[in-house]
């Protein structure tokens, strides 16, 4: 056996002493011979040279390949596939050759030109859908504001005429980008209200709507230029019941009234 075993240390030869272990109260030695001993270390020695040696190679061979060595397979076919075509006389001339290349470049670029006008494609319809969306929210925005000023008390607008008066707005009114601010403008120039300096208010533009479309108006009662809006019935409320709505139950209601 290779390892024997002894009830003490002092049972142990003294030139063994040195490796003996202690195991469970008993002292072990490992008696393999040396010369297996000495073959473990040699083998050792040989595969750790073996291993120093594959390692320089595979350092030199990854400088020259790269770290993609699929790609640089793949690169490796196509010149050894161009070599065999100059071997077999396809390439006769320099002029040949040059043809294949500039052919070869010209469907890469003809690849590439397709990528390039799906992407375009892909992103314009994404910058319409964007455009989209942001038009819909602005009209909301639009919707929402002037739906209140109509159904204001001071308005003095048909609340039936909501449509109508909405497709004039939108005409005039847009969304500042930024502030999310409502702003009436005439072409490039923004329009102010009677003090000449604050911008236009839905409100104050439904005075100016009255005069340029009359018939969008409630009938003069002598008294406010709203007429009698005490008494209006908004679907079966009064203005100030309908007032005391929230703005989306009060927009909801007017396109139904509309």
């Amino acid at each position: 056996m290779p390892v024997l075993t002894y009830d003490s240390l002092d049972a142990i030869d003294e030139g063994l002493r040195e490796g003996a272990k202690e195991v469970d109260g008993k002292f072990q030695i490992n008696v393999t011979p040396m010369a297996k001993l000495e073959e473990f270390r040699t083998n050792n020695t040989k595969l750790l040279k073996e291993k120093d040696t594959l390692t320089a190679q595979v350092s030199t061979l990854t400088g020259l390949v790269g770290e993609d060595a699929e790609a640089f397979t793949a690169e490796l076919s196509d010149l050894r596939a161009l070599k065999q075509g100059v071997d077999d006389g396809k390439y006769k001339t320099n002029d040949a050759v040059n043809q294949e290349v500039t052919k070869r470049v010209a469907t890469v670029v003809e690849d590439n030109k397709a990528q390039l006008a799906e992407l375009g494609r892909v992103a314009e319809q994404e910058k319409q859908a964007r455009m989209a969306a942001e038009k819909a929210l602005d009209d909301s925005y639009i919707d929402r504001a002037i739906t209140e000023a109509v159904m204001h008390e001071d308005s003095g607008m048909r609340s039936e005429a909501i449509q109508d008066i909405m497709t004039r707005a939108r005409q005039v009114w847009t969304v500042n980008k930024e502030t999310k601010q409502l702003v009436a403008t005439n072409g490039d120039a923004i329009l102010y209200g009677l003090d000449g300096v604050t911008p236009m208010k839905p409100l104050e533009w439904m005075g100016k709507l009255r005069e340029q479309a009359p018939h969008l108006a409630l009938p003069s009662n002598g008294g406010s230029a709203a007429g009698n809006t005490g008494d209006k019935k908004f679907g079966g409320k009064t203005a100030e019941e309908f007032q005391k709505l929230p703005p989306e139950q009060r927009m909801l209601h007017s396109r139904k009234m509309g």
